[in-house]
């Protein structure tokens, strides 16, 4: 965290403590600050938090959205089969555009696959030269 946004909330929790209200802590900070740093719906917010008995102004660890995507079973399945589609690469495991970032994150690029021309037998090979002449 900023070490001015963490001092401005030791300042707002010291500031909710004696009893002030929101729009006035707002204005006290503006005016020792000299700019605007937390507007006043941001000091809302916490004198709610703080009434509701936070007493730490800091950011909680682990707020977010957890990682839930199981990243051994797509590199198995990338690595077992390359040709795989990225739809097909992220069934049952994770969404297709989770699939995507992750391959892109590998530097990886799906291709299509490439046809391996075959051997022409002497009956198409004489087909297709009686179609020519």
């Amino acid at each position: 965290m900023d070490p001015i946004k963490d001092q401005v909330h030791k300042d707002l929790h010291r500031l909710y403590k004696i009893g002030i209200s929101a729009a006035e802590a707002t204005r006290r900070i503006t005016d020792f600050y000299g700019k605007v740093i937390v507007r006043e719906r941001q000091v809302q917010n916490w004198f709610k938090m703080f009434k509701e008995g936070r007493k730490s102004a800091k950011r909680k660890r682990g707020s977010g959205r957890p990682v839930k995507t199981d990243r051994k079973a797509l590199k198995n399945r990338f690595f077992r089969d390359r040709e795989i589609t990225t739809r097909e690469l992220a069934a049952d495991i994770c969404s297709q555009s989770t699939a995507c970032r992750w391959l892109k994150k590998l530097k990886r690029k799906w291709r299509k696959q490439r046809e391996i021309p075959h051997e022409l037998t002497q009956v198409s090979r004489s087909d297709r030269l009686s179609i020519i002449f």
